[in-house]
């Protein structure tokens, strides 16, 4: 997003819709320069080897998601790509792994929506 914003890098559409990034080849590069640090708006995820404690903090981060969203729900890959949370690991695999265990568990449900997302939802 840094990078976006400073113009550096650009979001664009591939051709099958996803979205992409791709460096500005026009920016000038620094030689040597050095990441920021991580904003400390959002705090770095406990690590847990806790399957459990993952699942609980997903099932209430998508509660905060769904309530959060415009429409009630958030689209998947949104979510594990880039949610920003305090309580789950940024990690998006870690985040993919423990979406497919709830999705397995019956705790969520992955929908697709009039527009074609597919979408996270807690079931009822």
């Amino acid at each position: 997003d840094r990078l976006v914003e400073d113009g550096r890098a650009q979001v664009y559409l591939t051709d099958d819709g996803m979205q992409a990034v791709r460096l500005n080849a026009a920016a000038p590069v620094e030689v040597g320069a050095r990441v920021p640090p991580r904003s400390p708006a959002v705090p770095v995820a406990l690590v847990s080897d806790d399957p459990a404690a993952h699942d609980a903090s997903c099932l209430e981060e998508i509660r905060r998601a769904q309530a959060a969203m415009p429409g009630g729900y958030i689209g998947a890959h949104f979510f594990v790509t880039r949610w920003k949370s305090g309580r789950l690991p940024e990690v998006p695999d870690l985040r993919r792994r423990t979406l497919d265990r709830l999705v397995e568990q019956g705790k969520v449900e992955i929908v697709l929506t009039e527009d074609g997302v597919q979408a996270v939802r807690l079931r009822e």
